[in-house]
């Protein structure tokens, strides 16, 4: 298996050297790092950023269920826990004082 390169969002494409020639998407969780596997639910949201000159505006969105094709989104993000989700929407939605 060929070496895991790491895309600007939180998935790691993985090329299998292995003929035939097959390439995959494998899912990490945005919080703790945790590889998806093909059989585990997990939770899947849209998150977005605006800066703008005076102000930034964050959001996320969490989807009723996780689809393959949602999944790929540049703006998805992954949770394979309700407590990873958490953590990742406190950590972004915490502000410090200037």
């Amino acid at each position: 298996m060929g070496s895991p390169r790491k895309s600007c969002t939180n998935k790691v494409f993985l090329k299998h050297l292995t003929p035939p020639e097959v390439a995959m998407i494998a899912f990490l969780c945005e919080t703790c790092g945790k590889l998806k596997k093909p059989e585990q639910n997990w939770i899947l949201g849209m998150a977005a950023e605006s800066l703008g000159a005076v102000s930034e505006r964050r959001e996320i969105n969490i989807l009723s269920a996780w689809e393959e094709s949602q999944a790929l989104h540049p703006l998805a993000v992954h949770f394979c826990s309700e407590r990873c989700k958490e953590r990742y929407m406190n950590k972004l939605f915490s502000y410090s004082a200037a």
